[in-house]
């Protein structure tokens, strides 16, 4: 039988007769068909009441009815047990799939933030020769041009010659291309004035004898200012034929030269550390 009496007459496993028949007559009262009029079912509802307190009242039914029912309880709690460990049993299953995906994904993760930081790299690497190659490009463009600047005012060494002055002093600014030309007015006509970086230029006189009297003059400092004179001397370092320029050691003169252009601002190593820990930084806000 599949319907549970304790759960029918509403009372405990175990029940005395006494109960069993409290609760029999309570139920019976309730499904009497004199009571049930408007219920096509009451009949049969009110005989199979009489049929489960049979069971009941009946000693041996009773025995094996609660032999039954007493198994199927038991082997409901195993069920709930067993319900339980598979419960717990799941649960552990689901932790570790998690952890697992969690690790597999900090993996994941890992291996994307080092091929991007290759890749950054690689990228910086590329660039960074692309700067140098340009910037050794442009030089070499500029030290052709300076090489040209300079071959169109040495074509005669007897007419060019060098000129620098300190150009630390505070006297610096004070010798513009036109304050050279008028120191060297007296001397001949300037031809040509090329000025250059950190007090020195080159100057081009009209002939040979008015560029020998400046140098002569450069070597007793005569030319520009007495705390800050102007230093000359010919343009291919040889000296005048001139016993003054004999007696005298001439300066040496640096060469005017173009600027060199930086490939970077900042030590490469450093800068790139700097720039590779930065972008980590932002995946791993996004991580």
């Amino acid at each position: 039988m599949e319907i549970d009496l304790y759960s029918y007459f509403r009372i405990e496993f175990g029940a005395s007769d006494a109960d069993i028949k409290r609760a029999y007559k309570s139920k019976a009262k309730a499904l009497h068909p004199d009571k049930n009029k408007d219920n096509p079912k009451a009949k049969e509802e009110f005989q199979k009441l009489r049929e489960y307190y049979e069971i009941f009242t009946d000693a041996a039914k009773k025995a094996q009815y609660d032999q039954k029912y007493k198994a199927k309880i038991e082997f409901a709690k195993r069920n709930a047990a067993m319900d339980s460990e598979r419960r717990l049993l799941k649960e552990k299953l689901e932790a570790r799939e998690k952890k697992a995906t969690e690790e597999y994904n900090a993996r994941k993760r890992m291996q994307m933030q080092h091929k991007m930081a290759d890749e950054i790299r690689r990228n910086w690497q590329a660039e960074q020769e692309a700067t140098a190659y340009s910037a050794r490009k442009e030089r070499e463009l500029l030290e052709e041009e300076r090489i040209k600047a300079e071959a169109q005012f040495t074509c005669s060494d007897a007419v060019t010659v060098k000129a620098k002055w300190n150009f630390k002093s505070e006297l610096l600014n004070s010798y513009t291309q036109d304050a050279i030309r008028e120191n060297l007015r007296v001397f001949g006509e300037i031809t040509h004035i090329v000025m250059g970086k950190k007090g020195t230029a080159i100057i081009e006189f009209p002939s040979s004898s008015d560029a020998e009297k400046a140098l002569k003059a450069s070597l007793d400092n005569r030319i520009g200012f007495s705390s800050n004179p102007i230093i000359l001397t010919w343009i291919s370092g040889k000296r005048v034929n001139l016993d003054s320029f004999a007696k005298s050691k001439t300066p040496e003169i640096d060469e005017i030269k173009v600027s060199q252009i930086p490939v970077s601002s900042t030590p490469p190593s450093s800068n790139f550390n700097s720039f590779e820990a930065d972008i980590l930084k932002r995946m791993g806000q996004f991580s």
